[in-house]
């Protein structure tokens, strides 16, 4: 595996631990098999203040020279926050994460119709950001899938399972119904 980036995402509003440094940012390694078949450079809206609307940082006078298509995507990723609605949260009793931090992750790592795998599927937040960015995807839960049921059924109400022809051919006896199974 070739590590590439450490990316830091500020998770404001945690809590102190006792006599600790007070945790603000959870950690994204990123690896891959040797040199990535994709690599796609994201950008990022210029941050404008909520209440007035002009731009949060004073650029020093080149606000002109900044990319009109938005910022570069650095490897600390302040507007992230962790999931405590359940439009974002399926799984009460877990630390889960919104999908705005897979769904980067896979953009900037995969195109649209690649298969996205994530062996630890918790709530399925990867799934759902797989799904709204038309990759195929896989994965699996040591737990009951119920959650992720749950949040298909909520966000994709219409959906129907399918299999990508090159990824039923890994599987010895594929199966064409192979899928989510949405009761």
């Amino acid at each position: 595996m070739l590590f590439r980036h450490w990316i830091a995402l500020s998770m404001k509003g945690t809590f102190p631990r006792g006599r600790k440094l007070y945790p603000a940012h959870y950690a994204v390694l990123y690896f891959t098999k040797g040199e990535p078949k994709t690599y796609n450079r994201l950008r990022l809206p210029i941050p404008a203040c909520r209440h007035c609307g002009k731009d949060i940082k004073d650029y020093g006078g080149h606000r002109k020279y900044l990319n009109p298509a938005g910022l570069n995507l650095t490897d600390f990723w302040d507007d992230t926050a962790p999931a405590r609605h359940q439009k974002f949260k399926t799984r009460w009793h877990i630390n889960e994460l919104k999908p705005v931090i897979p769904s980067r992750c896979i953009e900037m790592a995969t195109n649209e119709g690649d298969v996205v795998l994530d062996p630890f599927g918790g709530g399925g937040s990867t799934y759902e950001a797989a799904q709204r960015l038309k990759r195929y995807w896989l994965g699996t839960e040591i737990t009951t899938a119920a959650a992720v049921r749950e949040r298909f059924k909520r966000h994709f109400p219409a959906l129907k399972a399918s299999v990508p022809h090159r990824l039923s051919r890994a599987f010895v006896h594929a199966d064409p119904s192979f899928g989510i199974a949405v009761h």
